[in-house]
């Protein structure tokens, strides 16, 4: 299972990868022609708009599994030193309710587009299927933030007074 996890996040690690240098490309590519020839590629904004989506879930996805959260640790040391396990619960239990409610919601508006043919305005895409695949990333997120409670619970089971400063 770690193994088939490990190469769940190197794909999804590598397609963020691959949009963001896509994104690159597009940008000096459009920039480029835009002031070279006064020529822009026709729905560049719009194909560059859903590319971002794309990444920021990946992204999404990344984070989740190497812990790399931004955190506002106003009442962190103090919950660390009185409750680090209904700590460690409950950042484990946002998180996962917030990427499964994500990925709910983009997988079926989503599909609910693709049904009902939803297009962008510029280039006429199928909009469903951009939608689809930022839930499936936010779906990827919920699996790591399964696999990290997992984690965090079997490190609580094997040293129950290991208490750590950070997550």
């Amino acid at each position: 299972m770690r193994l088939a996890l490990d190469i769940l996040f190197r794909v999804t690690l590598n397609l963020g990868v691959a949009i963001l240098i896509f994104m690159l490309a597009l940008t000096v590519l459009d920039v480029s022609l835009r002031y070279l020839v006064n020529k822009p590629i026709y729905g560049a904004t719009e194909i560059t708009q859903f590319a971002m989506a794309l990444l920021i879930f990946a992204g999404l996805a990344v984070i989740t599994r190497e812990k790399s959260h931004i955190v506002v640790s106003l009442f962190e040391p103090f919950m660390l030193r009185r409750c680090p396990v209904l700590y460690k619960a409950l950042f484990s239990a946002f998180n996962l309710v917030g990427t499964a409610v994500l990925a709910y919601l983009l997988l079926t508006d989503g599909f609910y587009l693709i049904s009902i043919e939803q297009i962008t305005i510029v280039l006429e895409l199928q909009q469903g299927y951009y939608e689809v695949a930022m839930g499936i990333f936010a779906l990827i997120a919920t699996v790591f933030g399964v696999e990290q409670a997992i984690r965090d619970f079997r490190e609580h089971a094997s040293d129950p007074h290991k208490h750590e400063t950070g997550m």
